[in-house]
């Protein structure tokens, strides 16, 4: 019964959540206009983009149900950051190319709810808005065709079970659920065939659902343990070490 009511004080805590009561923040995400808010994100993180949009990210999630128009300001400031950086997401440049299965997941919405916002790493990108499976991180880009990515890709079928939810922990905690079907393991293997660059020999196939910071993830675990979801992949992208974007249709 303890628990129970820790637990409920614990949501209650989080549906009355509204803006970032980080140090640094003194109320600039409501106050500010959109912007000079991302003039000042900028300043504040040393025009990290990464840092930036994790800590934009966490606004639109946490508000887009409560607040939306706060939460739409947050997406205009997001846009507003990089326009004043000069940055094009489409142009972000990588080391090796990667392949990923997206889907629609709706329900990430009602996990990201319950994440308290001072548990997520301000150095990652904090909640994960692009709910996706990794097939391959580390295809060798210039050394293969596209035709050739896209045929090794070949073979995903029926749903994904998204569930187990575990961590991976280095400097930070991923919380994540494990993506279960077997065709992954398949494509996976393809693309493995093709020339590429891996520290990672055991594919575990996982939906990513936050980066916390390190010791935070364990409690998240325990809440979200018994959660189990079925997704219907929509699409493949192939993301190249230059930025650009491939789509792979089902």
């Amino acid at each position: 019964m303890k628990y129970f009511k820790l637990f409920e004080q614990f949501i209650s805590e989080i549906d009355d959540f509204h803006h970032s009561d980080a140090p640094d923040a003194e109320g600039r995400f409501r106050d500010l206009g959109i912007k000079d808010l991302a003039k000042w994100l900028i300043k504040t993180r040393d025009g990290d983009m990464q840092r930036i949009t994790g800590s934009l990210n966490q606004q639109i999630a946490f508000n887009k149900k409560s607040d939306p128009k706060y939460a739409q300001k947050m997406e205009k400031v997001r846009d507003e950051v990089k326009k004043q950086l000069g940055v094009d997401e489409a142009k972000t440049t990588y080391d090796f190319g990667c392949v990923m299965v997206y889907f629609d997941f709706p329900e990430m919405e009602k996990l990201h709810s319950i994440i308290d916002e001072k548990d997520l790493d301000p150095n990652e990108k904090g909640l994960e808005d692009e709910p996706h499976v990794t097939l391959l991180y580390g295809i060798h880009s210039n050394e293969v065709s596209d035709e050739q990515v896209k045929e090794a890709s070949r073979g995903l079928a029926g749903t994904i079970k998204l569930h187990n939810a575990g961590l991976f922990q280095n400097d930070f905690d991923v919380l994540k659920l494990e993506a279960e079907n077997p065709t992954l393991h398949g494509c996976n293997f393809n693309l493995r065939q093709l020339p590429h660059t891996t520290s990672y020999p055991d594919y575990k196939p996982h939906s990513t659902v936050a980066y916390l910071k390190k010791g935070e993830g364990r409690k998240y675990v325990e809440l979200f343990m018994d959660k189990a979801y079925t997704v219907t992949p929509t699409h493949l992208v192939y993301s190249k070490p230059d930025g650009s974007k491939i789509k792979f249709e089902l």
